[in-house]
């Protein structure tokens, strides 16, 4: 399992906003319609108002890779910028564990 990880910075008072934003059906369908997609989490750092983390979780890196390359993610984010206080911060992980209770 790959997973996905970004840190956005937004105005503490717009982070209900961006939430509901990243959360929209529009962005629920696009991710639930694409190859190997699972779920995605986002939280908010507990230290650092503003700073929210998302989490996608992918089959493979070449499927999460693949949305990128699609036009219909650069209109998300285009919606999403006026919330930004800096750039996005990427990172990329293959899941190695894991273990919850049964």
């Amino acid at each position: 399992m790959y997973i996905h990880s970004t840190v956005i910075r937004v105005k503490p008072e717009k982070v209900k906003e961006a939430v509901e934003l990243l959360s929209s059906e529009k962005n629920q369908v696009f991710f639930l319609t694409r190859n190997g997609f699972s779920h995605f989490y986002i939280m908010e750092m507990m230290e650092e108002a503003g700073n929210l983390i998302l989490q996608s979780f992918w089959e493979s890196r070449a499927d999460a890779q693949s949305v990128y390359a699609d036009p219909k993610y650069a209109a998300l984010l285009a919606d999403l910028r006026s919330f930004l206080i800096a750039p996005p911060e990427r990172i990329g992980n293959n899941l190695l564990a894991e273990f919850h209770r049964a």
